[in-house]
């Protein structure tokens, strides 16, 4: 049997929401599909019309077309075109730094720092996030400032994103 590993905050991420839940669920049994035939990522034409059957299923009233949902995952870089397919995007270089060692120090004292208590309600318990003030994405030379950090719960977390996460 093989093994899919996932990210305890996929469901959380901007993108993941974004892209909505019929990607998500594509992208999960092309991983899933991927792993146990170990195609390293490619998914041909024809195993994407297997992975899930979209027959019946209606989003706002419309049909879902296996292509509609593609394209998603296209657009908002799960997969890429290739020939005779699509490659999955397994790791971009931001997911690469978070599973950095100096990624998880920056968490756990950011964490220690702040008591693991959201700082915006005062939530205590398991899963709390660490917020960047100052984007992750767009100021690498920030990622792993402590002061660059904030210990928010996952509610407070999606207002600060304006959408809700849990």
């Amino acid at each position: 049997m093989a093994w899919v590993k996932i990210d305890d905050q996929f469901t959380e991420q901007h993108n993941v929401q974004e892209a909505g839940p019929l990607c998500m669920a594509l992208h999960v049994a092309a991983l899933c599909y991927s792993t146990r035939l170990t195609t390293k990522g490619f998914i041909s034409f024809s195993a994407a019309r297997r992975l899930i059957d979209f027959t019946g299923i209606r989003q706002d009233g419309v049909p879902v077309e296996l292509q509609g949902v593609i394209h998603r995952l296209c657009v908002f870089g799960f997969w890429k075109p290739c020939e005779k397919g699509w490659q999955i995007a397994l790791q971009d270089q931001g997911q690469e730094e978070r599973n950095s060692a100096e990624y998880r120090n920056w968490r756990y004292r950011v964490l220690s720092r702040d008591n693991n208590t959201c700082q915006d309600c005062g939530y205590q318990d398991v899963g709390l996030h660490v917020h960047h003030i100052i984007p992750f994405a767009e100021y690498p030379e920030h990622r792993t400032d402590p002061n660059n950090g904030v210990t928010l719960c996952a509610d407070c977390h999606g207002q600060r994103h304006g959408r809700r996460l849990s």
